[in-house]
């Protein structure tokens, strides 16, 4: 579950933790992924995990989760775990929460390239950080990447060989590649994307969504009223 707080020190947000909490229970989350929080709000309800104290992005775990820590980001905007259940392979969690709004357009992918990276580099090489050494297989470990990318699904970004990567369909991202570079002979695996669905008037059980998960009025050419800044993605396997 990820709630991107909006959170000002000293202010009170008695109701918004009521409703959290509330929602923990009733949905039985075991992870929570927190944007823009301050440390110490629920930490009596959900232990954070030693060492992450970042407000701008912060993971809280059920006690019995096995997980391992890596921060590989360079200032802070994503935080990853590798979370170990028995019986299943490791998965490789990552939170994310881009503040990249004030950038233009060119320096605005140019971070998520960065990102994307960053976080590609992370999955390559997780198998041989964890401190176990119990995860032998030849596959890429999973990889699950959500939170506020502060991007659409459609924007170079999330969509482009050099950031994400990433398709609405879950038939392509599973078998097809993107060709590398020019003259490259290398194949890039796609990612999944299904916020793609939550695009546009839809209903549930008869009832109209919202179209997005955020909404400002437009105020340059080519922005919208309704956003999917608040995504996940997928490796294939």
């Amino acid at each position: 579950m990820f709630w991107n707080v909006d959170s000002v020190e000293g202010k009170d947000y008695a109701q918004v933790w009521e409703l959290l909490e509330r929602m923990l229970v009733e949905y039985e989350i075991d992870v929570l992924l927190l944007a823009e929080s301050w440390p110490g709000e629920i930490t009596d309800f959900y232990p954070v995990l030693p060492g992450n104290f970042s407000n701008r992005v912060r993971f809280f775990f059920r006690q019995t989760i096995n997980l391992e820590l890596f921060n590989d980001s360079i200032d802070n905007h994503h935080q990853s775990v590798v979370l170990q259940a028995s019986g299943f392979d490791p998965i490789i969690l990552t939170g994310v929460h881009f503040s990249i709004m004030r950038l233009s357009k060119d320096k605005r992918y140019a971070k998520f390239r960065v990102y994307a990276e960053e976080l590609n580099r992370l999955r390559e090489y997780a198998p041989n950080l964890l401190k176990n050494q119990q995860y032998q297989s030849e596959e890429k470990i999973k990889h699950l990447i959500f939170g506020d990318f502060n991007l659409n699904p459609w924007d170079n970004g999330m969509i482009e060989r050099d950031g994400f990567n990433a398709v609405s369909s879950e038939y392509i991202a599973k078998n097809n590649k993107r060709l590398g570079k020019y003259g490259s002979s290398n194949k890039i695996e796609y990612l999944y994307n299904p916020c793609w669905r939550l695009l546009g008037d839809r209903s549930r059980s008869g009832e109209s969504v919202i179209p997005g998960t955020y909404k400002f009025t437009p105020k340059d050419i080519g922005e919208v009223h309704w956003n999917t800044i608040d995504q996940v993605l997928l490796t294939r396997s």
